[in-house]
Protein backbone atom coordinates (compact mmCIF):
# COMPACT_ATOMS: atom_id res chain seq x y z
CA UNK A 1 0.00 0.00 0.00
CA UNK A 2 1.59 3.31 -1.16
CA UNK A 3 1.56 6.75 0.86
CA UNK A 4 -0.81 9.37 -0.16
CA UNK A 5 0.98 12.52 -0.69
CA UNK A 6 -0.09 14.91 2.07
CA UNK A 7 0.84 17.94 -0.27
CA UNK A 8 -1.13 17.48 -3.71
CA UNK A 9 -3.28 14.30 -2.38
CA UNK A 10 -1.95 12.02 -5.29
CA UNK A 11 -1.02 8.53 -4.58
CA UNK A 12 3.18 9.22 -3.52
CA UNK A 13 4.30 6.92 -6.06
CA UNK A 14 2.00 7.99 -9.09
CA UNK A 15 3.54 9.84 -11.53
CA UNK A 16 0.95 12.70 -11.55
CA UNK A 17 1.56 13.38 -7.80
CA UNK A 18 3.88 16.90 -8.05
CA UNK A 19 6.31 15.73 -5.99
CA UNK A 20 7.27 12.24 -7.54
CA UNK A 21 10.80 11.43 -7.03
CA UNK A 22 11.37 14.22 -4.31
CA UNK A 23 8.97 13.04 -1.52
CA UNK A 24 10.15 12.90 2.48
CA UNK A 25 8.57 10.70 4.86
CA UNK A 26 6.90 11.61 8.08
CA UNK A 27 5.23 10.02 11.00
CA UNK A 28 2.38 8.26 10.26
CA UNK A 29 3.32 7.40 6.50
CA UNK A 30 2.49 10.87 5.35
CA UNK A 31 4.82 11.95 2.52
CA UNK A 32 5.64 15.56 1.49
CA UNK A 33 7.17 17.22 -1.46
CA UNK A 34 11.12 17.85 -0.70
CA UNK A 35 11.37 20.41 -2.71
CA UNK A 36 11.56 23.95 -1.17
CA UNK A 37 8.76 25.96 0.03
CA UNK A 38 9.67 28.98 1.40
CA UNK A 39 13.23 30.79 1.04
CA UNK A 40 12.70 33.12 3.78
CA UNK A 41 14.35 35.94 2.11
CA UNK A 42 18.46 35.63 2.79
CA UNK A 43 17.72 32.34 4.80
CA UNK A 44 18.16 28.92 3.44
CA UNK A 45 15.32 27.19 1.57
CA UNK A 46 13.42 24.62 4.02
CA UNK A 47 10.87 22.00 2.18
CA UNK A 48 7.51 21.29 3.11
CA UNK A 49 8.31 18.06 4.84
CA UNK A 50 11.34 20.03 7.15
CA UNK A 51 8.71 22.90 8.22
CA UNK A 52 6.12 20.17 9.33
CA UNK A 53 8.40 18.31 11.10
CA UNK A 54 9.51 21.15 13.44
CA UNK A 55 5.80 21.67 13.78
CA UNK A 56 5.24 18.04 14.95
CA UNK A 57 8.14 19.05 17.22
CA UNK A 58 6.41 22.14 18.53
CA UNK A 59 7.26 25.47 18.67
CA UNK A 60 6.92 27.71 21.41
CA UNK A 61 4.56 30.76 21.35
CA UNK A 62 2.91 33.57 23.05
CA UNK A 63 -0.63 34.26 22.66
CA UNK A 64 -1.95 37.17 22.52
CA UNK A 65 -5.11 38.35 24.89
CA UNK A 66 -7.86 40.64 22.86
CA UNK A 67 -7.19 43.12 25.64
CA UNK A 68 -3.25 43.89 26.04
CA UNK A 69 -3.60 44.55 29.87
CA UNK A 70 -4.73 40.71 29.93
CA UNK A 71 -1.03 39.58 29.47
CA UNK A 72 0.64 37.71 27.04
CA UNK A 73 0.87 33.54 27.88
CA UNK A 74 3.44 31.23 26.95
CA UNK A 75 2.15 28.16 25.11
CA UNK A 76 3.54 25.47 23.11
CA UNK A 77 1.75 24.99 19.05
CA UNK A 78 2.37 21.56 17.46
CA UNK A 79 0.87 19.99 14.91
CA UNK A 80 -0.36 16.27 15.34
CA UNK A 81 1.81 13.29 13.25
CA UNK A 82 -1.05 12.71 11.12
CA UNK A 83 -1.22 16.40 10.44
CA UNK A 84 -5.18 15.77 11.26
CA UNK A 85 -4.88 18.94 14.15
CA UNK A 86 -3.08 21.59 15.79
CA UNK A 87 -2.84 21.77 19.16
CA UNK A 88 -1.43 24.97 21.67
CA UNK A 89 -0.97 23.99 25.24
CA UNK A 90 -0.18 26.67 27.87
CA UNK A 91 -0.52 27.40 31.46
CA UNK A 92 -4.35 27.24 31.43
CA UNK A 93 -5.04 26.84 28.19
CA UNK A 94 -5.37 24.22 25.98
CA UNK A 95 -6.96 24.37 22.44
CA UNK A 96 -7.16 21.45 19.70
CA UNK A 97 -8.59 22.36 16.42
CA UNK A 98 -8.59 20.22 13.67
CA UNK A 99 -6.76 21.37 10.17
CA UNK A 100 -10.33 20.71 8.67
CA UNK A 101 -11.77 24.03 11.36
CA UNK A 102 -8.78 25.88 10.30
CA UNK A 103 -10.41 28.98 7.99
CA UNK A 104 -7.00 31.29 7.60
CA UNK A 105 -3.49 31.89 8.92
CA UNK A 106 -2.78 35.55 8.64
CA UNK A 107 0.92 36.61 8.86
CA UNK A 108 2.09 40.00 8.55
CA UNK A 109 4.98 39.54 5.44
CA UNK A 110 2.26 38.49 3.13
CA UNK A 111 -1.20 39.70 4.36
CA UNK A 112 0.10 42.96 6.16
CA UNK A 113 -1.26 44.62 9.46
CA UNK A 114 -4.65 45.20 8.08
CA UNK A 115 -5.24 42.08 8.57
CA UNK A 116 -4.93 42.62 12.55
CA UNK A 117 -6.80 43.94 15.31
CA UNK A 118 -5.22 47.13 16.09
CA UNK A 119 -5.19 46.85 19.14
CA UNK A 120 -2.45 43.77 18.87
CA UNK A 121 -0.11 45.84 16.69
CA UNK A 122 -0.37 49.09 18.80
CA UNK A 123 1.03 46.83 22.18
CA UNK A 124 3.65 45.50 19.88
CA UNK A 125 7.24 46.18 18.82
CA UNK A 126 8.35 46.82 15.91
CA UNK A 127 10.82 43.61 16.21
CA UNK A 128 7.83 41.14 16.86
CA UNK A 129 5.81 42.13 13.51
CA UNK A 130 7.63 39.40 11.51
CA UNK A 131 6.75 37.19 14.76
CA UNK A 132 3.41 37.83 14.64
CA UNK A 133 0.27 35.17 13.01
CA UNK A 134 -3.33 35.44 13.40
CA UNK A 135 -5.57 32.34 13.14
CA UNK A 136 -9.22 32.20 12.27
CA UNK A 137 -10.64 29.21 13.00
CA UNK A 138 -14.33 27.32 13.71
CA UNK A 139 -15.45 25.66 16.91
CA UNK A 140 -18.48 22.85 17.13
CA UNK A 141 -21.11 24.73 16.97
CA UNK A 142 -20.37 26.71 14.10
CA UNK A 143 -18.51 30.05 15.43
CA UNK A 144 -15.49 31.18 14.21
CA UNK A 145 -13.14 33.05 16.61
CA UNK A 146 -9.51 34.51 16.13
CA UNK A 147 -6.49 34.41 17.97
CA UNK A 148 -3.15 36.20 17.76
CA UNK A 149 -0.24 34.49 18.37
CA UNK A 150 3.96 35.33 18.44
CA UNK A 151 5.96 32.75 17.18
CA UNK A 152 9.38 32.02 18.73
CA UNK A 153 11.86 34.58 17.52
CA UNK A 154 14.49 31.98 16.38
CA UNK A 155 12.86 30.91 13.36
CA UNK A 156 9.25 32.49 12.54
CA UNK A 157 9.25 31.18 8.81
CA UNK A 158 9.59 27.73 9.57
CA UNK A 159 7.36 26.87 12.43
CA UNK A 160 3.31 26.22 13.00
CA UNK A 161 2.09 29.10 11.45
CA UNK A 162 3.92 28.60 8.04
CA UNK A 163 2.98 24.99 8.28
CA UNK A 164 -0.39 25.54 8.99
CA UNK A 165 -0.36 27.54 6.23
CA UNK A 166 1.13 24.61 4.15
CA UNK A 167 -1.50 22.78 4.90
CA UNK A 168 -4.29 25.03 4.39
CA UNK A 169 -2.83 25.12 0.64
CA UNK A 170 -2.33 21.29 0.51
CA UNK A 171 -6.28 21.54 1.36
CA UNK A 172 -7.15 23.05 -1.85
CA UNK A 173 -7.49 26.60 0.29
CA UNK A 174 -5.90 29.96 -1.29
CA UNK A 175 -3.35 30.65 1.61
CA UNK A 176 -0.24 30.93 0.09
CA UNK A 177 3.12 29.82 1.97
Amino acid sequence: MSAICACCAEDAASPACEGAGGLDELPGQQVVHSQPVFSGGAERAISAAEILRRAIAGVAVELLPPRPSMGRVAARCRVSPDLSQFRIAGPGVELRIGIADLLEVYVVETDGISAFPKAIIDCLDEGELPRLARLRFRIPGGEVLSMCILEEATQPHAGCMVALRLLLQCAGNSTQV
